[in-house]
């Protein structure tokens, strides 16, 4: 899983999705140089036999479809590993925007995938979600009494320093550092509000979905 980015922003882009702070360790960022056991991998090869034996990919998904296909392989007790010698370059993104809208759409596939296996999700995957939730929270009160500027300034700070930190230590030019922490932080906000959308509009469906058969069961027994 290697970017083969070839203008500034696409190498920018490709440095945030290896980067840990970025996708908080995982496929995206793993360097490991042996073959070893992961939960995922994207655009993997499989045997036929295996995915005929956990039904396929699950084609109404847009997104998240390799995270489902894998989950349920591993479920059906088999291993998913990664083989470092089979490089994969990939093209990144090219603007902040459209990496951000690429996050948004893994954000809702994230709830499509945790809706059919609830137990694939680990605390990481929430990080983003609790992160936009609690600066909008904290600048709402900031709003409404100065007390609520101090939490949210000392949140930004650390946050901010952990962005910056990413940059620093960052492989790359000058450029591409110094503008690696908005990407980053374009992935979390884009991932966070994308699956906040997601389990929103999960819930008002069914919601409506019960609505519906409620008043089906009323006009039958009328």
């Amino acid at each position: 899983f290697l970017p083969a980015g070839e203008t500034m922003l696409e190498r920018v882009t490709g440095m945030a999705r290896s980067s840990r702070v970025g996708v908080g360790g995982g496929y995206g960022a793993d360097r490991e140089e042996v073959e070893h056991p992961v939960r995922t991998v994207q655009c993997g090869t499989y045997r036929r036999d295996a995915l005929l034996a956990v039904g396929g990919f699950d084609v109404a998904m847009a997104y998240g479809e390799d995270e489902e296909l894998n989950w349920g392989l591993l479920r059906d007790g088999r291993e998913i590993v990664l083989v470092p010698a089979l490089r994969q370059h990939y093209r990144p993104r090219a603007s902040l925007r459209a990496l951000a809208r690429q996050y948004w759409n893994y954000g809702q596939g994230r709830i499509r995938v945790v809706t059919k296996h609830p137990d694939f999700l680990q605390a990481k995957h929430l990080a983003p979600s609790a992160l936009v939730v609690t600066i909008g929270t904290l600048a709402a009160a900031a709003l409404v009494t100065p007390i609520g500027a101090t939490p949210l300034a000392g949140l930004l700070a650390v946050y901010g320093a952990a962005l910056l930190g990413a940059g620093l230590t960052a492989h790359g030019g000058w450029r591409e550092r110094l503008l690696l922490p908005l990407a980053i932080a374009s992935m979390h906000v884009g991932y966070g509000t994308g699956m906040l959308w997601g389990a929103a509009d999960k819930h008002l469906a069914g919601r409506f979905r019960r609505r519906e058969n409620q008043e089906r069961r009323a006009d039958g027994s009328a």
